[in-house]
Formats: C-alpha cells, sequence, structure tokens
C-alpha cells in the first residue's frame, strides 16, 4: 500500500491533474467492483483515482493491490475507523486541484466524469469551493412505505446553479477544491460513518466552513449517481439505530455553531429539559397509529424518537462529559 505522503512516481499522472476522484471503503469489496466497473471506463487525462482503505479487515486489501499497479491509480490505507478520517487522508493524498469524493456502493451514470471535467475546467467564477450531483436511490428491495424516499434536491436537467445556504450535495457524490477544504480544516473526525455504524453531516459541516471562507457551491447538472441501499438498511432496527447516530451528528453540529461554553450549557440544559416530553409524544403517537396506514406513523414516530434520543445524549456526553 502506497503512504499518503509519500506515493510512488509512477502510480500519478504528469504534473498535477485537474480532478481526483476518491473513494474510502470499509469491508465493501464487493460493491468496491461494481462502482469501479461503472467509473473506470470514464478515467482519462486529467484524473486521478485515489482508493482509500479504511481499515478493511475483508478482502478490500487484496483486491486493493490488484490496482495498485494501474496509471494514475493511488492507494493508501487509513487505519483509524471513520469515514471523515479515510477523507482527510484522502485530502492529504491527492494532487488534483479539486477532489471529487464517491461512495464505494454508487454507480456513475455515462457522462458523469465528464461532466466534472467541464465544469471544473471553466468554472463560473474563481469563488468556487464546492460542488455535487443528483443522487439517485436504488433499492436491493422495495422498501416499506414508511421509508423516506427523496433524493434531496437535485438540480434542474441542463442548469448549473449555486447551491443557497442550507442547499448541500450529498456525501455520495460531491467535490471540494481541495487546497480551500485544507484551509477550513478538513472533515470533522466526530461526524459521518465510522466502521458499520451509520453517521453523516461530515460533508454539509465542511462546505459550510468553505462557504464561510468566502466561497461558493454549486449543483453541477448532468453528473448523477445511482446509491444502492441494502435490504438490511431497510429494517426498522437499522432505521432506528441510524436515526440515533444521525441525532448525535446533528448535536455535534449544533454545538460548534455555539460561540461559548455558556451558550452550550444552556442550549443543552433546554434541550434536556425539552426531550423526555418530545419523546413521550413520538411514543404515544407511534402507539395510537399502529392500526393505521400500515404502521408507516408508528414507524416515523419511533425514528424520530430516536433521533431525538440520539441528539440528547451526544448534547450531554459533548457539554458535560469529557
Amino acid at each position: 500500500m502506497l503512504n499518503p505522503q509519500n506515493p510512488t512516481a509512477d502510480s500519478v499522472p504528469a504534473g498535477d491533474p485537474l480532478i481526483t476522484i476518491s473513494i474510502c471503503t470499509y469491508n465493501r469489496a464487493a460493491f468496491l467492483q461494481k462502482t469501479l466497473a461503472a467509473l473506470l471506463p470514464q478515467l482519462a487525462g486529467d484524473t486521478e483515482l485515489l482508493l482509500v482503505d479504511n481499515a478493511s479487515t475483508d478482502s478490500t486489501p487484496a483486491f486493493l493491490a490488484g490496482l495498485a499497479g494501474r496509471p494514475a491509480v493511488k492507494i493508501c490505507r487509513e487505519e483509524k475507523l471513520g469515514l471523515s478520517l479515510a477523507r482527510k487522508t484522502a485530502l492529504a493524498a491527492a494532487s488534483g486541484e479539486f477532489v471529487i469524493f464517491l461512495d464505494d456502493d454508487a454507480l456513475v451514470q455515462p457522462g458523469w466524469l465528464a461532466g466534472y471535467q467541464k465544469f471544473f475546467s471553466h468554472p463560473p467564477n474563481d469563488r468556487l469551493g464546492g460542488a455535487g450531483g443528483a443522487v439517485e436511490p436504488e433499492f436491493e428491495i422495495p422498501p416499506p412505505a414508511w421509508v423516506w424516499q427523496g433524493t434531496g434536491c437535485v438540480p434542474e436537467p441542463g442548469q448549473d446553479r449555486v447551491c443557497a445556504p442550507g442547499d448541500n450535495p450529498w456525501g455520495c457524490n460531491f467535490a471540494v477544491r481541495r487546497a480551500a477544504a485544507i484551509a477550513a480544516g478538513g472533515f470533522n473526525p466526530v461526524l459521518g460513518h465510522r466502521g458499520n455504524m451509520s453517521g453523516a453531516y461530515e460533508e454539509v459541516e465542511l462546505l459550510d466552513r468553505v462557504r464561510r471562507a468566502g466561497y461558493e457551491v454549486w449543483w453541477v447538472a448532468n453528473v448523477g449517481v445511482r446509491h444502492f441501499i441494502e435490504a438490511k438498511r431497510l429494517r426498522l432496527a437499522a432505521q432506528l439505530s441510524a436515526a440515533f447516530r444521525m441525532g448525535g451528528c446533528r448535536a455535534v453540529r449544533r454545538l460548534d455553531a455555539l460561540p461559548g461554553a455558556r451558550q452550550r450549557t444552556v442550549f443543552t440544559a433546554g434541550r434536556v429539559l425539552i426531550a423526555p416530553f418530545h419523546c413521550l409524544l413520538n411514543v404515544l403517537l407511534a402507539a395510537l397509529s399502529f392500526p393505521f396506514r400500515g404502521g408507516a406513523v408508528t414507524a416515523r414516530a419511533l425514528v424520530h424518537a430516536a433521533s431525538i434520543t440520539g441528539l440528547t445524549c451526544k448534547l450531554v456526553t459533548r457539554t458535560f462529559g469529557r
């Protein structure tokens, strides 16, 4: 494996490429092969592919070792578990001016890389700090009625546009200007997935800091991906666990946005007082609505209660714990 601080000379294109495509992966060898099967035919010219193995224990290291000799492919390993940590390693190892982050279970659509190349080769202005494209879910099985199936904000076909505040690309298909992301401090290691545990908002939080530094984030048309959703992620227990973890990630973002310890303490105390009643209302709603709409209202209420619980627990541990 290559050391991100000392990649071999023949693993990268001559000169700095315009784009590095980074895929961070953990124990997803089968998915990664499908992702690369769709991506590799699109690679050409001023593009580098950077594969970061995030402490995988399955066949991923052996699979990546077989790719190590390919031109314009760079491979490194991040031993500490966590998607944000792996993405920070990718920022340090990348050579491209722009780094596109693609999930290991996302399938790029025809023209995906060409669309990014066109956009980054002729950026709308010199304040471009980040960009992203459409994401469509691809479910392994038909999802239950209570599972949210939205795709986020998707740009209109043929229309590139600036993302409004609070309007951000999804983490499985977004890009940053490498220098701007590093100057902003990179990814927050407290956020994001960690192994098989769900997480979120690491890309949103970074893009917010990039914006505050004076850059813009854009939606790019016609650079869509299809994101694979495993059947096990559609079970109620998995949804509750994910909601708990994502609630904790929201708590980190809320606290980090407050200016001082006093404000964080007051905010946490207020949420702790409200949370039991908020959770109780959702549990009561779940119980009373169980016979109706196939349990959809019940499931969503329980997911909401799990999110509130995760947010409250993280607020307490971050504010009053070590």
